[in-house]
This record gives C-alpha cells, structure tokens and sequence, in this order.
C-alpha cells in the first residue's frame, strides 16, 4: 500500500511538472488549438538578408544601421519616407537571443534560390512597370487584387493585423490589409482542377498541434512566368502552432521549380493584438492606379518636349 501510494505521489508530482513546463494554449471543443482572435505581423525584419548583416542573428547595437540602411533603399526607389509612410514595427527577435536578419531560413544565406529564368526576367518586369502602360504591368497589391494576406502570408508596410475564425469545417484569415480573405478548407475536398484563384486550393490538417495547409492551383500573377490553365507549379505548404498562448509560430515552404531553384522557406511570428480590425476600401480600379498611369504619361510627354520644340522651331509661320 506504501509502495502504491508512493508510486501515485511521483507520477503526480510528474504531472504537475509537465503541466507547469507546457503553457495552456486555448482550444477549440474538439481539443485542437485555437487559433481565433487578432494577431499582428509589424515586423521590419526584411525577407531577404541585407548584405549590410552580419549572419542570420545579429545583437541589439545593430539593428539600427539595418534599419537605416533599409530606409536609404527605400527612399532611393521613390518618393518614400520610410519614417511617416509606413507602419513598421522592430526587428523580430531570435529564439536564443539578438534579433533575426531575414524572415527565409532556408536557403541558409537568406536569399531568394531565383532560377535564371526569374533573374532574366526581372529586368523586363521591371521596365515593363516602369513604363506603365496599363493597369496589367502594375502589381496585383498595387491592383488591390490581393496583398499580405494572400498565399503565403506576408509581412507588408500596411496595417498587417489578421483575424482567425476556426470552425470544424474551415479556418478563415482575415488581412485587414487590402482585405484579403482566405478559406482554409479542413474536409479535405479539393475543387476541380480547372479552376484557379489567387489563394488557390487549400486543404488543412492536423498534425498534432502543428495545423498543416497545402495549397496548389495558385493563379500565376501578372509580370510573372505564365503557365497553362490547371498546370500552375506553384505548391505551398504553411504551418501554424503556438509557441505561448499568445505567440504563433507561422512558416511556409515554396516549391516552384520555375521561380525557385530549390524550394524556400520562410518563418515569423504573430502576436496576439487587442486591436480592432478596420474595413481598407481598396479595389480594382481605385483612384491611385489611374494617377500613376496618367502621371506615366505626363513624364513621357515631358521627355518628349525638347524634340517637339526643336520640331516647332522648324515650322515657319504662314504669311
């Protein structure tokens, strides 16, 4: 009786050890974690390394040259003003301490692994936004076709707050930014083949406390490498847990042999917000996208005025 009792005062001393080391994270009735509320991704750490770093952590007293530098780049693209224009937060910390450089860890140097295809091509791409022609050479977030909140999610200079819904038969994201809207689909049914969206199919499930989402059938964007309908060869594979009650770990693998020499992963955090989430009335057509076409064309007939003058100079007036 001793003994048994003994043996019943240690596994319970065990127990409570073990429920002290792992935190209480919310679930849902089924007893899976529950995702629902608001989380916020402010993070300035950039998605590829800066060659300004020094490795993939880096301490404290340097962030702020990072940060300085990535605001001389910026405000060498364009009239920006990194300072009043965007909403950025800190560098995200590292799990053993100091702070991370770059949201891609793998490749291990934090850089794109583009194919040359995608190198060769962005340089048309860019000369082919910079001549804006029409609305198709613009970028889809410039579109407000989709943005951070799309497949994979991303961290942009918006309001980058997200709501979770989590039912028993979907998982819906909700990017304050540019308002995009996903459905992550837990019964496991794909839609047809032929049809193919922004956000693509995604499929969730449970592994463990790791949720799993697999999208395929993404839409090619516009400027990148087109590919014939049902035959997009973009997958993405995301993974969300918590890692406290109010701190999800998100990361996502790309595997697109077109773009990306080998596949890339990314990772950051979302913290859990009190913030209220806000409509961004941002849409196709908006007002900003007939600016910056018609402010393209007034830049081509500046370029053009020096000939045209000459070509008046030319013209003799009629008696």
């Amino acid at each position: 009786m001793v003994l048994r009792l003994t043996a019943c005062a240690l596994l319970a001393a065990l127990a409570g050890v073990a429920a002290a080391q792992t935190p209480a994270i919310p679930r849902t009735p089924s007893g899976h974690p529950d995702f629902q509320g608001v989380w916020s991704t402010k993070w300035r750490t950039p998605l590829e390394r800066q060659k300004e770093a020094d490795g993939p952590v880096v301490s404290a007293d340097k962030v702020p040259g990072l940060v300085a530098a990535l605001d001389a780049q910026l405000k060498s693209m364009g009239n920006l003003s990194p300072d009043v224009d965007f909403d950025w937060g800190p560098f995200m910390p590292a799990p053993g301490g100091g702070f991370r450089t770059s949201m891609i860890v793998e490749p291990a140097d934090g850089k794109r692994p583009l194919t040359q295809m995608a190198k060769d091509l962005a340089p048309k791409i860019k000369a082919d936004s910079d001549k804006a022609e029409g609305p198709e050479a613009r970028g889809a977030t410039e579109r407000c076709l989709h943005g951070s909140g799309a497949t994979p999610f991303a961290i942009s200079p918006g309001n980058q707050n997200r709501q979770i819904v989590e039912t028993a038969d979907n998982l819906v994201v909700y990017t304050e930014d540019i308002s995009d809207l996903r459905i992550i689909r837990m019964s496991g049914e794909s839609r047809p083949g032929a049809i193919l969206t922004w956000n693509g199919d995604s499929i969730g499930h449970w592994d463990g406390e790791t949720l799993v989402i697999e999208t395929s059938r993404l839409r090619a964007e516009p400027g990148n490498p087109s590919t014939p309908p049902g035959e997009a060869p973009r997958r993405v594979t995301e993974r969300l847990r918590f890692n406290t009650p109010d701190e999800i770990v998100y990361s996502y693998t790309i595997e697109d042999p077109q773009v990306y020499a080998s596949p890339m992963s990314v990772e950051f955090l979302m913290l859990r917000s009190s913030e209220r989430m806000f409509e961004v009335a941002c849409h196709e057509a908006n007002y900003s996208l007939a600016g910056i076409l018609s402010g393209a064309r007034a830049m081509e007939r500046r370029a053009a005025k020096p000939e045209l003058a000459s070509k008046v100079g030319e013209v003799k007036p009629k008696p």
